[in-house]
């Protein structure tokens, strides 16, 4: 045979297996499950943002954000919540306050008919911000007030974990620039001491997970000045169903890390985040 009888013939078989491989792999594919897109609401013609999401079954799930006002004497950011039924998703009515921007940042719900979502309030076209949150009662979302906070920093409610209609907790920053934690106990909020690592310029707690009323994690960030540097460091914090105390996390980058969601069950944690100003992931476990 051949010399180029026998290369066109390597040839052949070749591309008969290329081919072949091509088609499992098209094949795999289509029969894999995957991720697909779920129509949502937008009431607005110009903003619509979900933020956060939480699962209570196959047929009841809350996402919340925000979307712009539809009329001139509401013109900021009005809170944004939607239902999950099972088979569509529908948008549910939240109160908004007159000239002034509101969103939700975080949702958590103990049962149908006990849920809450926090986020921050804030004057229209103002760069201050103050904690929000709002809770569903089975039939309607209302504001809840909170603690009346003192200070100059920004403040908001990042993370919310509801744990029964008498228990649930959130956590953000105060306008202190510390770290927050506040708790409610089916009558009001209150505010209640988190640690802040020594040196610390300021700190906040971006995410929570609850795995039992004496069992939570927290997860944010802290800041320090290090000469002229400012340096982000991770902060994890933990209750213990008495107090809560700063547990040790690692850092991966140089000046920046940042921790933005944690959750929690029996003997895992995760926390996630950025570093080195959002150039890589993080991910951090605790398995103890």
């Amino acid at each position: 045979m051949s010399g180029r009888l026998l290369n066109r013939r390597r040839r052949l078989v070749l591309t008969s297996v290329m081919l072949a491989m091509l088609l499992s792999w098209a094949t795999a594919a289509s029969a894999a499950p995957g991720w697909t897109v779920v129509p949502t609401v937008d009431p607005s013609a110009t903003e619509n943002v979900l933020n956060a999401v939480a699962v209570r079954g196959a047929s009841d799930a809350w996402a919340v954000g925000h979307f712009t006002a539809p009329d001139q004497d509401d013109d900021g950011l009005n809170m944004l919540t939607e239902r999950w039924n099972g088979s569509t998703w529908t948008q549910v009515g939240a109160p908004a306050v007159l000239h002034r921007d509101e969103s939700l940042l975080a949702v958590g719900a103990s049962s149908a008919s006990d849920a809450w979502a926090v986020g921050f309030t804030k004057t229209v076209g103002a760069a201050g911000r103050n904690p929000l949150a709002v809770h569903w009662n089975g039939s309607t979302w209302a504001i809840v007030p909170t603690p009346t906070l003192t200070g100059g920093a920004k403040s908001t409610l990042n993370g919310v974990a509801a744990l029964s209609p008498t228990n649930a907790w959130a956590v953000g920053k105060g306008r202190n620039g510390a770290a927050l934690a506040e708790h409610w106990n089916g009558t009001a909020w209150s505010v209640v001491p988190v640690p802040t690592p020594a040196g610390a310029a300021s700190s906040q707690l971006s995410g929570i997970s609850a795995l039992s009323p004496s069992n939570l994690w927290a997860g944010g960030s802290v800041t320090t000045v290090v000469g002229t540097t400012v340096q982000a460091r991770t902060l994890i914090e933990h209750w213990n169903g008495t107090t809560w105390s700063v547990v040790a996390s690692p850092n991966v980058g140089a000046n920046d890390n940042l921790l933005n969601g944690v959750s929690a069950t029996t003997g895992d944690v995760w926390a996630v985040g950025s570093s080195d100003v959002f150039a890589h992931t993080l991910a951090l476990r605790e398995t103890g």
